[in-house]
C-alpha cells in the first residue's frame, strides 16, 4: 500500500511544480510588460552629448534619454538615429525608467497637418497664411520645404497663390509654424476635420 501512495505523490507534486513555473512565467512577462510606457508631445529640448531630449505633452514635460539600442521612425529625408530629432517634432516614445531615467526604446514622429484656403503669400519673408474655417495660420517655407502642386513640383514659393487649397505638414520648433511639406488638393469637403 505503501508503494501505490508514493506515484500519487509524485504526480502531484509534479503537477502543482508544472503550474507554479507557468504562474512565475506569466507574472514574470506581465511585469515585463507593465515597465513599458508611452508619452507623446512635442520635443522641446534636445541635448546631443548626453544624447537626451525633453518632449512637452498635454501637461507635463518628461524628459528621455535614448541609449543605442533605441529605434526611431523619423519623417524623411531626416537621419533614422538620434541625429534626426529636432526642436519641434510631434513624437510618441515607448520607454521604460530605470532608477528613476526613463530610457526610450522607440521615438515615433507623428507629422503635425493643416489643410485650407490660402489667404497670403509674402515671399519676402518667406510665409504662406492658411484659413481653415474662421483658423488661420501663418507658416514659415524654408528652403528645404517640398512644394507639390498637382503633377508638377514647385521650386519657389511665388507659385502658392492666395485661393488656392493647399494641405501643409508641419513642425513647430519655438512655437513657430514650419512648413515641411506643402501640397495642392482639390475642393475640401464639407465638415473635414484638417487641422492637428
Amino acid at each position: 500500500m505503501k508503494t501505490s501512495i508514493l506515484p500519487k505523490w509524485t504526480v502531484v507534486g509534479a503537477t502543482l511544480l508544472t503550474a507554479l513555473s507557468i504562474t512565475s512565467a506569466s507574472a514574470t512577462h506581465q511585469t515585463e510588460g507593465k515597465h513599458e510606457r508611452s508619452f507623446t508631445g512635442t520635443v522641446t529640448s534636445v541635448d546631443p552629448e548626453q544624447k537626451s531630449f525633453a518632449v512637452q505633452g498635454k501637461v507635463f514635460t518628461k524628459r528621455f534619454t535614448a541609449d543605442d539600442s533605441c529605434t526611431f521612425s523619423l519623417a524623411n529625408p531626416r537621419p533614422q538615429s538620434f541625429s534626426g530629432v529636432q526642436l519641434g517634432q510631434k513624437v510618441m516614445v515607448a520607454y521604460q525608467s530605470h532608477n528613476g531615467i526613463r530610457v526610450a526604446e522607440r521615438v515615433t514622429q507623428t507629422p503635425m497637418h493643416f489643410a485650407g484656403r490660402i489667404t497670403e503669400v509674402d515671399p519676402i519673408a518667406h510665409t504662406v497664411t492658411v484659413r481653415h474655417n474662421a483658423l488661420d495660420k501663418t507658416f514659415q517655407v524654408g528652403d528645404d520645404c517640398k512644394v507639390k502642386l498637382g503633377d508638377r513640383k514647385a521650386t519657389a514659393i511665388t507659385d502658392l497663390k492666395p485661393g488656392q487649397t493647399i494641405a501643409v505638414t508641419y513642425e513647430s520648433p519655438r512655437h513657430w509654424l514650419m512648413a515641411r511639406e506643402i501640397t495642392r488638393v482639390s475642393e475640401m469637403p464639407a465638415g473635414s476635420i484638417t487641422a492637428r
